[in-house]
């Protein structure tokens, strides 16, 4: 699929709120629902950054994937949270150098505002002295503070991700002085082949799915199993199979207005190229075990879509190359082994 679907694929999903504040809570609270939809607001997530003066000046301009307020609590009031998402379908080895360029980009602006606000108001006096005393050179009072910036970086892909974590990896440091000196900048990442069935289970809605589809994409096994028992998949919302669709390759159509029907056919779907995954893994084994799997995979999914033992050993015949008593008896055996 091309790149750019999928951008845009995940560019909406994402831009939810249930599911936006699901992956904060997720990778930054540690699965407590901290964050809540309502507490999200829409910011614009172009990041501009004027250096120098004059025809000297020098712009520089980046665009986030998704960036929202988050509005928290605490015993002071209400505080606020910068978070943005930044979906990869493919591993960026300058990862750690962009989120760097990102939020610092934020906090330069935010820094501007600041001033700008301070400017409007640094000719009002009390006894000839301004109310609030500001540093010459930024413009920020000493009682300024900064709204903290976050960056996630979701990792689309089935693997794992190989690039650098860290900017300090991206750095050829002479010795470990230097390095301690240096500034770092680390990954928020969330990546579906690392995340275990605990992390699975701290997710709330259908991001949870999703990146668990995307993790078992291509273990007929595993995917047959999730298929099977997390019944979230049953009542996915259009947003997420789309995602599925475009991140993982699966080619089934939704029919706006048929949210169920088409929901059934995605799974149907999903369960073919299940099927294609476990016999191509068998052939590349080579071994009796790895035909067994791939047999016994079959065989399950064609039995929960009710088909016939006539049907089962037809597709068995065809798809593995076996004699019709070849399939007679495996189609048996993992009957009586079930």
């Amino acid at each position: 699929m091309p790149i750019r679907k999928k951008d845009k694929a995940t560019k909406i999903f994402m831009s939810r709120k249930d599911i936006f504040a699901d992956a904060v809570n997720f990778r930054v609270f540690g699965g407590r629902e901290i964050v809540h939809p309502e507490d999200l607001q829409e910011v614009d997530g172009e990041e501009l950054l004027s250096l120098g003066r004059g025809r000297d000046r020098l712009w520089m301009e980046r665009y986030r994937d998704v960036f929202k307020s988050v509005a928290m609590r605490d015993g002071s009031g209400m505080k606020y949270l910068l978070v943005g998402v930044e979906n990869q379908a493919r591993i960026d080895l300058s990862m750690p150098a962009r989120c760097l360029v990102y939020d610092a980009m934020r906090i330069a602006r935010n820094i501007h505002q600041l001033a700008m606000a301070h400017e409007k108001t640094k000719s009002k006096k009390v006894d000839e002295k301004p109310v609030t005393r500001l540093d010459f050179l930024s413009g920020l009072s000493v009682e300024d503070r900064l709204t903290p910036v976050i960056t996630l970086v979701i990792y689309w892909g089935s693997d794992r991700w190989t690039g650098p974590r860290s900017l300090h990896e991206m750095i050829d440091f002479p010795n470990d002085i230097v390095r301690q000196m240096c500034t770092n900048c680390k990954l928020n990442l969330i990546e579906p082949a690392a995340m275990s069935a605990e992390e699975f289970g701290r997710l709330r809605s259908d991001l949870k799915q999703v990146l668990h589809y995307v993790q078992v994409q291509d273990d007929a096994e595993a995917l047959t199993e999730l298929l099977q028992y997390d019944k979230g998949f049953s009542s996915l919302s259009d947003d997420a199979y789309r995602v599925i669709n475009e991140v993982t390759g699966l080619d089934f159509e939704l029919v706006s207005g048929e949210e169920v029907h088409n929901m059934c056919k995605g799974i149907d779907t999903i369960k073919q190229r299940a099927f294609d995954a476990g016999e191509q893994k068998g052939r590349e084994e080579g071994r009796e075990e790895g035909w067994q799997k791939a047999i016994a995979h079959v065989v399950a999914a064609l039995k929960e879509q009710k088909q016939s033992a006539e049907q089962i050993c037809q597709v068995l015949v065809k798809a593995f190359s076996l004699s019709e008593a070849e399939a007679a008896e495996y189609a048996k055996s993992i009957e009586v082994l079930g």
